[in-house]
Formats: structure tokens, sequence, C-alpha cells
């Protein structure tokens, strides 16, 4: 699929899809991206140079410094010192990041990229709440002809089975002016080839603080919910647990020790037990349900944590609105949905006014008036 230059403000983003630049003679005018990255509603986009480009949150017309709402990648193919590439077999993009100055410390950098690749690849290996935070990473390649680019895809930070430094490779370079550090970033681009990343979905991540949105790609939901995990319906639960994590940190110290929280495992069995099925809409396989918390496991002790009657059992779309507050429930379990969501949108979440939990422990009560004081985005 081609998209023309006069498409582009209008263009959604299509796996594969290439998209035209100007004939103008001029990069800067050429650029499809910056056209293809001009949201309604937005005051500034991506810009149209650089190879890193990222796009800020904005409210009321402003950019917001620091909160980073999506990156755009742009391969040209171009610097051989820099050999950027794509596997199309493993779907794996390996990105060199932007420390090119000889004795420069790995994290100062004019664009601060390394500082950012490591912060997006330690939440990536952290926990769900964390992998929310992660903007959206879109990759380009030039494809030789003008200022024509391809949309590889949508990517995340890190590899199936490979761990946190194996992705994000501490390396040592040598020049004639003097030897500095740079990482090697490695990426595992979505298959989205059977869904359109709608542009309703950049205006979203643009303009609101919200950290969850009905127009994403159900790949980049699941990744959130798992991880980099081999099947995006694989959960993966384990027991409550703790590990030791070991890589240098942003202060450069050498090694520091990090406790990382899991999964759960038998809090989600006691759920499966009780509720066979997702208690909103009686989805029964069970890869794809949730064992979601009412109050949320970052605000629990260790007793509400594993308590049952702090669950509900969900379908992986369901929990998504339920944990981030577009859906709760009153003590006899009527649904509430959220002012947020317009009521002909209803039908694609698969949610209606009507809709009852069964209520068969009063126990659960206390953790549901805390979702909704504390959770429900009225």
């Amino acid at each position: 699929m081609i998209f023309t230059f006069e498409e582009l403000y209008s263009a959604s983003l299509i796996q594969g899809a290439v998209y035209e630049g100007g004939k103008n003679k001029s990069p800067t005018k050429d650029d499809p991206l910056s056209k293809i990255f001009r949201i309604e509603g937005c005051r500034r986009g991506i810009g149209n140079q650089g190879g890193f480009r990222k796009a800020l949150k904005e409210r009321e017309g402003k950019p917001v410094s620091g909160k980073v709402a999506f990156v755009v990648i742009v391969d040209s193919g171009k610097q051989e010192e820099w050999p950027n590439s794509f596997d199309e077999d493993s779907g794996i993009f390996t990105y060199y990041g932007d420390n090119r100055i000889p004795n420069n410390d790995i994290f100062k950098t004019k664009n601060l990229g390394n500082k950012f690749l490591y912060e997006i690849f330690r939440k990536s290996y952290g926990t769900p709440d964390e992998r929310a935070e992660i903007p959206p990473i879109f990759i380009f390649k030039s494809t030789g002809n003008g200022c024509d680019k391809r949309f590889i895809g949508l990517a995340v930070p890190g590899v199936t089975g490979k761990s946190f430094e194996e992705c994000l490779e501490r390396r040592a370079f040598e020049t004639d002016e003097g030897n500095f550090e740079n990482f090697v970033a490695q990426f595992t681009v979505m298959d989205t080839s059977k869904e359109v990343i709608n542009r309703e979905w950049l205006k979203e991540i643009k303009l609101k603080e919200s950290l969850i949105s009905y127009y994403e790609p159900a790949q980049w939901t699941k990744y959130i919910i798992n991880g980099i995990s081999e099947s995006p319906y694989t959960l993966g639960y384990k027991e409550v647990s703790l590990v030791e994590e070991e890589y240098i940190n942003i202060e450069n110290e050498t090694v520091r020790k990090v406790k990382v929280r899991i999964t759960q495992g038998k809090f989600r069995d006691k759920l499966i037990e009780r509720d066979k099925s997702c208690l909103i809409c009686g989805l029964n396989i069970k890869e794809l349900l949730v064992a979601s918390h009412i109050k949320p496991w970052s605000e629990s002790n260790n007793h509400e944590k594993q308590d049952s009657d702090n669950g509900l059992l969900l379908c992986i779309g369901h929990d998504a609105l339920f944990d981030k507050g577009y859906i709760s429930f009153e003590d006899d379990g009527k649904i509430l949905i959220s002012n947020k969501i317009n009521a002909k949108d209803y039908p694609k979440l698969n949610v209606n006014e009507s809709i009852k939990l069964r209520v068969d422990d009063k126990n659960q009560n206390k953790y549901m008036q805390y979702h909704r004081d504390s959770i429900f985005i009225k």
C-alpha cells in the first residue's frame, strides 16, 4: 500500500505501507513523517529532521516538558558506523544510541537519547503499571526512493527470552579521537498487520493523561499486561516473589540491585476456581482471563494482596477498563461507567448500563468502595 504526499495528513499507520515524500527536492519540505504526525488539535508535531524524534504531550496548546507522548525512529540506512537493522524473520529491530563523542558520558548526550532508552527498557522489564508509562515507538525506514518512508511497525523495548542487559547492551567503541560507550538496543516489532493504527490513538496520547485508550492496538494492550512474552495470549503468571536484577544505572554506578515483583499465582488460581469466567462478559478461555485487584496491588498490604475478596476475574479488555478506572461497581454489583467514555462506544468495549456483577461476599464492598473513591474516573 502506498500513501501519496497529499494523503499524509489523514493517513493511518499500516504496517508495511509506504508513505511518499514531496517533490520539492528539499529534505525539509519533502519529509513525509512531519506530515503524518501532525495531529488534529495539537500544535506541535515531531519535526522534520533526525533519526530519533520525540513528540511531547500537550496541555492547552503547549508542550509538557519531559512528558513524551510517542517516539518516531527513522532508519536512513546511510550511517555505516551505526548499522541499525531490522530482521524480518524474528521481528527484532537493532538500534544504536546517540552517544558518538569520544570521552563523553554515555548518558550525557545532546538529546538525552540514551537516557530515554535506559528508562523505557527498565520499565519494559518491570510491572504493567511501569509499561503503561512507555510511549509508543513507531519505526520507519527509508526506501531509497527520495524521501519515501516505509512503516516497519510499532515496537516495544526488549526481546522474548533475553534479559534487560542483553537487550540494552552497553558497548565500548574505539576511535582515533578517543574511546566511548554507547547503547545497542533491541526492540521487538509487533505484528499489527491485521489492524490499522488509528490517528485517534495518536491524538489521545498527545492530549490526555490517561494511560489507556480504546483506540490502542490490541497487541499494545497485551504487551502492557504481559510484557515481552512468547505469545500475546500467554500471561505467564507465577508465584508472588522477588528477584534481584543487576545493571548499570543512570548515575553510572557499576552495579545496582533492584527488587522486582514478578506476578500473582495463587491469587489468580483462587479467582478462577471461584468465578470460572469473566464476571462481565462470561468469557471462559483461561489464557485470556486476568486476576484483577480491586484495590491495586501497589496500594495493598500483604493480606490484601492475596485476599480473594480483593479480586475480580475479568477478560483482558474488561480488566484494562477496570484497572484504569473507566468502569467500577456499586455494592450491589451495578456497573458504573465513566463519563469519559462516549455512550456510542459502549458496544466497542462490550459494556452497557444493565451489567450487574453477582456479589456473593459483602467483604468485597470495602475494596470496591476504595476503587470508586480512588480509581474510578467520574
